[in-house]
């Protein structure tokens, strides 16, 4: 038992926090930042590419980028004002050194970003400036392509740009000082900047071009600072938390592919649910079923275009599986491809396997037939009758051909909204996004005046209410459990009032969220549930976005100030720039999971704007009710 912690102890000494890392990117790839200025996580051109650092997944075998200074230091750092844009101040004996890590993003995506933003590659750019003393700057550099299964080959172009060549790809390395490479490919540099001067680094994909020019980083700066400010031109929330809304919009922008308008779940693969267990999923993938909640942020916050652009991949996608729909896509659009273990790689604090690509992509999980039709609905209404004729003839096929298959399907089992690896089950949660699958086409069909015979969706969407209404309550239980006639709890239930398919004050949501705060509740975070068999061996954390959810349930059941108290609760989990992965430990405080998760972050946005409303004594609404919900 000793030498195993002793072990773990050593292993923890070798990786950062999860917490410890901040975001970059271009809105089609992106990196990890950690405080102490290492980007320990890359993924260039895109964002499923194979990583060229990935020291955040193999301490030893795994590659990273570190800026810093020689002498010892401390470290703040923060976004430059509604920017992407990470600084990093360094005080060591001597001076102070700034670090400005970005990524120019391309901007094909925004009609008003000055064409100096667009860029033809991609880049990771650093820029440091000693802003007072003198300052020894220590460069360390380890490429690792191909998830560090392939071999680098440094090839000098100059004494300040090295191509570095892997099996299939290649990066170019520029800097505005002299680089080294020893016989195992680590590039490095040192250098003094006194009070005043400026450097830089950049990596490059794919390589080309002149060498950057101090004043080109200067015009890279410049542009993607006002790409980021034109951006937030159009952002619209005024309400309570600001500041916290508007570093979740600009994350939840930067997990979104500029050519096809996908949203990723989140930009990494593996950082573990549970340290040294083997819940470590693959997560650059676009999930079917984070549409609706996806689509209500980007409209609540003003980002139509981004709404228009993620509404037209869901339809393409959906349009493309004309059997059934997968639960997650590529970022182009595709079918995930197969799920691989890379047994080379040691994990995120010994946490294995590592994959890439995700197995749940196969799996029939029934939820996301009404995620997709209610983000149409959501989309529609959002636009009123304006474009109602070109919106009727663009997405009423993908509309019938899921409500046909809804009404066909909905009683048969499933593997649920949180993927489970044992066998299909009768998840209530899946029944009662088949109801709002229903629901909303009925209510599509009635905007858009379809004309043809839909009784027998009429018939169905009655079937599926009364058996969720009669089957998905568990009497003994006093709640809405996880599985028709099982005494398990389920947090994805608290979604029901969010998406109109009850009210929140019905007696029997208003019991379940007292059993889930009995049961799930654990100093002030919800578990997604604690005792099911999921087909995974070990444990997990709390869910961060279930506990948004549970703030939104109380902000609709008009217990705002236990809603506010609760929300700012979960405000203190957040690492130091406002992020959040997927779980969060309620005991130690440590962010769990891949991050920063898009999903949270749309949980924070949502329960913010509950919040909003109910303060302006508005109604705290649910994603437009559905008429009839299931309680009436």
């Amino acid at each position: 038992m000793n030498a195993s912690r002793s072990a773990d102890k050593v292993s923890s000494c070798r990786y950062r926090p999860i917490a410890d890392y901040a975001l970059i990117g271009d809105c089609e790839g992106a990196a990890l930042v950690s405080r102490e200025g290492s980007i320990d996580w890359l993924c260039l051109p895109h964002f499923d590419s194979p990583a060229w650092l990935l020291k955040i997944l193999d301490a030893e075998k795994g590659g990273y980028c570190s800026a810093r200074p020689a002498a010892p230091f401390a470290s703040t750092r923060r976004y430059l004002a509604e920017t992407n844009i990470l600084q990093t101040v360094f005080t060591a004996e001597g001076g102070r050194l700034e670090l400005l890590d970005f990524m120019p993003p391309t901007a094909a995506d925004h009609r008003d970003t000055p064409s100096a933003a667009r860029h033809s590659r991609h880049s990771v750019v650093r820029r440091l400036e000693c802003t007072d003393g003198s300052v020894r700057v220590r460069i360390e550099l380890k490429l690792t392509p191909g998830y560090a299964a392939e071999r680098a080959e440094p090839v000098h172009c100059s004494s300040r740009c090295i191509v570095v060549r892997g099996a299939s790809e290649q990066l170019q390395v520029q800097a505005s000082f002299d680089l080294r490479a020893d016989t195992a490919g680590v590039i490095t540099a040192d250098l003094v900047l006194q009070c005043g001067e400026t450097a830089y680094l950049a990596l490059t994909a794919p390589p080309g071009g002149a060498a950057l020019s101090i004043a080109q980083v200067e015009a890279m700066r410049t542009s993607t600072h006002d790409y980021w400010v034109t951006w937030m031109r159009t952002f619209r929330y005024q309400g309570p938390y600001r500041d916290w809304v508007v570093r979740s919009a600009l994350t939840l922008k930067l997990l979104t592919f500029t050519h096809t308008g996908a949203v990723i779940a989140a930009p990494t693969t593996s950082l573990p649910e549970e340290i040294g267990g083997e819940r470590n999923w693959d997560y650059r993938f676009s999930w079917l079923r984070d549409s609706s909640f996806t689509l209500m942020a980007l409209l609540e916050l003003g980002f139509e275009e981004e709404a228009q652009a993620y509404l037209q991949y869901l339809a393409r996608v959906s349009s493309n599986d004309r059997e059934r729909l997968r639960i997650l896509y590529s970022i182009r659009g595709e079918r995930a491809g197969a799920e691989v273990l890379l047994e080379h790689l040691a994990g995120y604090r010994g946490s294995r396997p590592v994959r890439i690509g995700n197995g749940a992509a196969d799996q029939r999980q029934l939820d996301v037939y009404g995620e997709v039709i209610h983000a149409i609905y959501l989309y529609a209404r959002a636009r009123g009758a304006d474009g109602t004729r070109e919106l009727a003839q663009t997405l009423w096929p993908t509309v019938r051909r899921i409500g046909d298959y809804v009404a066909a399907h909905w009683r048969e089992p499933d593997s649920g909204i949180w993927e489970v690896r044992s066998a299909e089950r009768q998840f209530v949660h899946s029944k009662g996004m088949c109801y709002a699958a229903l629901a909303c086409a009925l209510m599509l069909a009635k905007d858009w005046r379809i004309s043809s015979d839909l009784s027998h969706w009429e018939r169905e969407r009655q079937a599926v209410r009364d058996y969720v209404w009669q089957q998905g309550f568990n009497s003994r239980v006093g709640a809405f459990t996880q599985t028709v006639g099982s005494d398990v709890l389920d947090a994805a239930v608290l979604r029901f009032p969010l998406l109109g398919i009850i009210d929140a004050h019905d007696p029997r949501m208003r019991a379940t969220v007292q059993a889930i705060e009995r049961a799930l509740l654990r100093n002030g975070l919800v578990y997604r549930y604690l005792t099911a068999d999921d087909g995974v061996r070990g444990g997990e954390a709390t869910f961060a976005i279930c506990t948004f959810w549970l703030v939104s349930n109380y902000v609709m059941q008009g217990r705002l100030a236990e809603a506010e108290a609760l929300f700012e609760h979960v405000l203190s989990f957040a690492n130091d720039v406002g992020l959040y992965a997927e779980e969060i430990d309620p005991v130690s405080r440590a962010q769990l999971g891949n991050f920063p998760q898009g999903f949270t972050h749309i949980g924070l946005i949502g329960a913010a704007a509950r919040i909003a409303a109910a303060r302006r004594g508005a109604r705290p609404f649910s994603h437009h009710m559905l008429e009839p919900s299931l309680g009436q």
